[in-house]
């Protein structure tokens, strides 16, 4: 009723919905969301935060419940000695204020809100599992321990993605591009001057001035997701560029197997993640390089990325180096040999 009131005052035509958050499908996409005080009251936060995520094209502006001291104080258990007190006081606190931490209200008779989220949790939920906001503010408000975050969505006019598993000759052939050096393939691609494209890799949104990109270049290794964890794509955040980029193309480098396995031995990856501190890495790598020598491996490695292309928008393409600069359309390509 008031927001009506205030359209009406404001003569602004706007069309009001009303609907269960957490039961029913949001419209939009809209250039803003709004979640002003809602978000900690839910069952279920994160799959409301998953609705207003999908249905955000520009800005979502979330306002939150963090945990303001006399919540903390409660959290931290009765009152005790001193230096307890004092631990209950000041530090435990100003720890659940500053520490990416989502709890759980207890006592309903002492604490209204089901969950609070520190304003640090919320922005690394932002950023590490949505793949889509580079740009993150927030504002802390000092009333009752809330805070505003203002995420705001990427958008992408033209997306090039550069594909292939490592070793493929994807940076190389990135690098190749912005000097001009495939006149064919860019005029197949239509980049005209690819200079002027923003050259961009997985976990480096930040890095982009601007939410708002006219022509992004992107280097993606599809094993990315491999040996972390479940080898699913589904659960690889940065591919969620694919959901913001308007026209979308890809090029997906093939490479036999033999030439993968020497390609990796010469680039000296190997020796260079001996260190203590790369050891993980170290044996990834090692593993991919065993992988290499078995052609058939290498072709489910491209199989499986195939497959999930083809549930991606845009126009997807494959090309041999070795053998032209021709872009194969997917629905046309078939593995050599067969």
């Amino acid at each position: 009723r008031k927001a009506r009131l205030l359209a009406e005052c404001k003569g602004v035509n706007a069309e009001f919905i009303q609907l269960d958050l957490e039961a029913d499908t949001l419209p939009g996409p809209f250039d803003y969301v709004l979640g002003l005080n809602i978000l900690h009251h839910m069952r279920d936060p994160f799959a409301v935060l998953n609705k207003l995520v999908d249905s955000t094209s520009g800005e979502l502006i979330l306002e939150v419940a963090s945990f303001n001291p006399q919540d903390a104080k409660k959290l931290a258990g009765k009152k005790g000695w001193a230096p307890f007190l004092l631990y209950r006081t000041y530090i435990v606190p100003w720890l659940l204020g500053h520490l990416p931490v989502v709890g759980i209200g207890g006592n309903k008779r002492h604490i209204e809100e089901m969950f609070f989220i520190s304003p640090s949790a919320l922005e690394r939920i932002l950023r590490n599992q949505y793949g889509c906001f580079p740009h993150i503010q927030t504002i802390r408000k000092g009333h009752k321990g809330r805070f505003i975050t203002i995420a705001k969505k990427l958008n992408v006019d033209r997306l090039v993605a550069v594909c292939g598993p490592c070793c493929a000759g994807k940076s190389t052939l990135l690098s190749d591009l912005r000097t001009g050096r495939h006149p064919e393939l860019m005029s197949q691609l239509g980049l005209g001057d690819a200079g002027e494209w923003t050259l961009l890799y997985p976990n480096e949104l930040e890095a982009l001035p601007t939410s708002n990109v006219e022509k992004v270049l992107f280097d993606y290794d599809f094993l990315r997701p491999y040996l972390r964890g479940p080898f699913k794509f589904e659960r690889d955040r940065t591919l969620e560029i694919f959901q913001v980029a308007r026209e979308i193309k890809t090029i997906t480098l093939w490479c036999e197997a033999q030439e993968l396995h020497s390609r990796m031995e010469q680039r000296e990856i190997i020796p260079q993640a001996g260190r203590s501190n790369r050891r993980q890495g170290h044996k990834r790598r090692l593993k991919i390089l065993d992988d290499y020598k078995d052609a058939g491996k290498v072709r489910q490695f491209y199989e499986k990325w195939f497959s999930h292309l083809r549930s991606l928008p845009g126009d997807h393409y494959i090309v041999d180096l070795t053998a032209g600069e021709q872009l194969i359309p997917l629905s046309d390509w078939s593995f050599p040999n067969e």
